[in-house]
């Protein structure tokens, strides 16, 4: 294809200087035979190109014509060309849904996760606000104590006094007793009572997932909020 252009662009080249010095339609003919002989031993040649060389011989083929028909052969290269681009793209688009083809089952499994999620909200929402919900997310409420685990005595926490310094003696009760990290927040409401009890089963259903946000959000209501 490079080797068309090069040939079209030597042709009008020398067309221009042609008609610049006044030459014969003859001269025209040589030389786009010439470049028509190039042509064919580059490449195959187009219907296009082989219609010039038929009548490239005719009287009445002036260099109008001759001009009309290299920008006809132009316009079936580039033709040639937007058909190959379009095959190369069908072709990449192939490719890419084969790809996708084999994220079908994790699409779908996806899918199913957010159902599912959402369902649960609606439902939790539908629910009667004298119905209590734990406020820690299912992989808490799984946690398994200790074996042999008895649960400790805890000073009771109303809503008054120091709440910091309660956070403080549960911690060290829990881990007296041999409980850490996430474990204190299922024992927390053992250690609450009154205000603070009724704090507790106010949070919303699942919205807890470890025990620093819970120590946080217990001593934003009761000690920074003093």
């Amino acid at each position: 294809m490079d080797t068309q252009e090069k040939v079209v662009k030597s042709v009008k080249f020398k067309l221009t200087i042609s008609k610049s010095s006044n030459s014969s339609t003859k001269s025209i003919g040589i030389t786009t035979r010439n470049m028509l002989k190039k042509l064919k031993e580059s490449s195959q040649m187009s219907p296009l190109a082989e219609y010039v060389e038929k009548n490239l011989h005719s009287p009445s083929y002036a260099s109008e014509n001759l001009t009309r028909a290299i920008e006809g052969l132009m316009k079936h290269v580039q033709e040639q060309d937007a058909q190959i681009t379009r095959l190369i793209n069908k072709a990449d688009n192939i490719d890419l849904s084969h790809v996708m083809g084999k994220q079908v089952d994790s699409c779908g499994q996806l899918k199913e996760f957010i159902e599912a999620t959402i369902r649960s909200k609606i439902e939790g929402s539908s629910r009667s606000s004298f119905t209590y919900s734990k406020p820690y997310n299912p992989r808490i409420d799984c946690l398994k104590m200790p074996m042999g685990y008895q649960p400790p005595k805890f000073q009771q926490f109303d809503g008054k006094g120091n709440a910091k310094q309660h956070v403080t003696h549960f911690v060290e009760t829990c881990n007296n007793a041999g409980t850490y990290d996430d474990h204190l927040v299922k024992q927390f409401v053992r250690s609450l009572r009154g205000n603070a009890f009724d704090w507790y089963i106010g949070l919303e259903a699942g919205s807890i997932n470890g025990w620093e946000q819970l120590e946080q959000e217990f001593l934003n209501r009761f000690y920074n909020a003093r």
